[in-house]
């Protein structure tokens, strides 16, 4: 490692200002000798063109095309000194003291490690972390403080986002260049990532390392040609991987808390494991755990098998592991697809070690009544009011399975819209009927469709946002702020992000009242967010009501130094001066 430098390859459209505060900070915190910066600009026209030109250490390809992310980046990896390792790196961030020597020592801790990344205060993937300073000075002085190598920071991923990717340089030249079909960009990295897994390498994110990201969701970027452009290259993934990739990173924090166990050591089964992404969260809360997988899905199988033991068969056939073998078995979205439901949870029970658990998810809501005869057999129910979803706590008796314990935890999001969170079934042991006498037995059924945090989870990782946001607003008809609120500040980490996010779709629904109340929260959470200020102005002056337009650029303690907010600001007062 002390002899391989490495190649930091950046790519330009405008937003000069961002580019020279993104090199400054490579030029500040990298070791001299020890890496080239190769820019490819692609078209811009605001002046970053005549700056790079007057850059003597840089490299510079100077495009008279727009080439998109990746096949920009592929000109710069082609150009690179030989053997380097490449680090591609977003414009739009500022690096951070020990940054690259952090993401080095992950790097070239294991020969199996392929490519790692960092973590952000913007990022999607799980990558953003929970920041509280409001300049570059104090961002620097929490990084000091937060880049401090550990191992027992560094989790293995099944998807890295290339805001900042370091890969070795022998395994890009194993796996090849960025796929230049998903032009102009989004889903080339989850590519390239796919593939150096496919050649038996790990990716892993170094949650040791902070990099500042300049995200932005302002009413100025055209939304809607961004969330078509996920969407057209999304299938285009689909169709070259047989998988939806964003689906496959999803990672169920109800299972992971449910969970609960003082030793590390323990052996747990995925049934429906996907691409690995629950259980590598599962592995790095408990370091020493053994992981499993059972799958139908060959290509999903293959990938996974490279790092963890996968058995490739359907809930329904034999299932190979020794009885009384696991501590946690997790079935995902499997068993609604069972031909006889009952007979594969009752093999499953007998794979369970002492004190076992079995959780079962059923994204098919459907469903779920369904399994809750199937375990329950010819019990009746003593109170229909689970159905419509309101809170119940009944004992009911099973005789094979023993005591079932049905809990439906609800949050009233109005008066007439209750939703659901989790249906806990747990199978206490006692009065037992069968073998399985000296067993614990819980079974999780989560109704995703009716689980607010998980649709805000979703939206804050950019997943079917769309999709999401129309189930959002199925749940909030009437929309209760407060409630609202309270949800998204237990579940989100991005909360402005979110915040805004839901804003812009309802102004661009001309439900111009809903989206200023939702920007009243975000301000209220954070008075110095600049996309908060700026979308509330914006609403402000679409509304006629310049002067508070006014008052909330005002607000923004950056506003002579920021472009956009002066921007709009010149606009408004110039449109008041007529």
């Amino acid at each position: 490692m002390e002899n391989i430098k490495t190649s930091i390859v950046l790519l330009t459209y405008n937003k000069l200002d961002y580019t020279k505060l993104c090199i400054d900070s490579i030029k500040k915190y990298t070791k001299k000798g020890t890496y080239e910066i190769i820019v490819v600009d692609n078209n811009s026209s605001d002046g970053t063109r005549i700056w790079l030109k007057e850059q003597k250490d840089i490299k510079v390809i100077l495009s008279n095309e727009n080439l998109g992310f990746p096949g920009g980046c592929n000109i710069g990896i082609k150009v690179a000194e030989k053997d380097n390792d490449i680090l591609l790196l977003n414009n739009d961030t500022i690096v951070t003291p020990r940054y690259l020597e952090n993401l080095q020592n992950c790097l070239y801790s294991d020969d199996l490690i392929g490519a790692v990344g960092a973590v952000s205060n913007s990022c999607a993937n799980y990558q953003a972390i929970k920041v509280n300073y409001e300049s570059i000075e104090e961002m620097i002085n929490f990084s000091e403080k937060f880049n401090i190598s550990d191992p027992a920071k560094w989790e293995q991923k099944v998807r890295l986002i290339g805001f900042c990717m370091l890969i070795k340089g022998h395994v890009l030249e194993k796996v090849g260049l960025l796929d230049e079909v998903f032009f102009p960009g989004n889903f080339e990295d989850d590519d390239l990532g796919y593939r150096i897994q496919s050649e038996g390498y790990k990716l892993m994110l170094c949650n040791d390392t902070f990099i500042h990201h300049f995200g932005s969701t302002s009413f100025k970027e055209n939304m809607d040609k961004f969330t078509s452009l996920l969407r057209e290259n999304s299938i285009k993934f689909i169709n070259k991987w047989g998988f939806n990739s964003e689906e496959n990173s999803f990672v169920n924090f109800n299972i992971i808390n449910k969970i609960d166990s003082k030793k590390s050591n323990i052996n747990v089964l995925h049934i429906g494991n996907d691409t690995g992404a629950l259980l590598y969260k599962i592995q790095y809360k408990y370091k020493n755990a053994k992981l499993y997988g059972m799958n139908d899905n060959q290509i999903t199988s293959k990938i996974l098998s490279n790092f963890v033991g996968v058995k490739m068969i359907n809930i329904d056939e034999k299932i190979l592991y020794p009885e009384e073998y696991f501590d946690y078995i997790i079935v995902t979205d499997t068993l609604e697809k069972s031909k006889a439901p009952r007979t594969a949870l009752r093999k499953l029970i007998k794979l369970l070690r002492r004190n076992g658990k079995v959780i079962v998810t059923i994204k098919n809501s459907n469903f779920y009544e369904e399994f809750i005869k199937v375990l329950m057999g010819s019990v009746n129910f003593k109170d229909k009011r689970l159905y419509n979803y309101s809170e119940i706590k009944e004992i009911f008796s099973c005789e094979e399975f023993g005591d079932v314990k049905i809990e439906s935890q609800t949050v009233g999001l109005s008066s007439d819209n209750e939703i659901v969170l989790d249906h806990i079934c747990q199978l206490t042991g006692e009065n037992m009927k069968s073998q399985y006498i000296t067993k614990e037995y819980i079974i999780t059924l989560s109704k995703h469709s009716d689980e607010l945090s998980y649709v805000l989870r979703r939206i804050e990782n950019h997943i079917s946002v769309e999709e999401n946001l129309k189930l959002l607003y199925e749940y909030l008809e009437d929309i209760d702020y407060d409630k609202l609120n309270e949800v998204l500040m237990k579940s989100i980490i991005k909360k402005e992000e979110v915040f805004n996010t839901i804003a812009i779709d309802l102004y661009n629904k001309q439900r111009y009242f809903d989206a200023s109340k939702i920007l009243e929260l975000s301000y209220k959470y954070n008075p110095n967010h600049k996309d908060t200020v700026y979308n509330m102005s914006y609403i402000m002056y679409t509304l006629g009501d310049r002067e508070n337009a006014i008052k909330y650029l005002d607000s923004f303690s950056s506003q002579y130094q920021d472009r956009d907010i002066l921007r709009l600001k010149k606009e408004i007062l110039g449109d008041t001066n007529e």
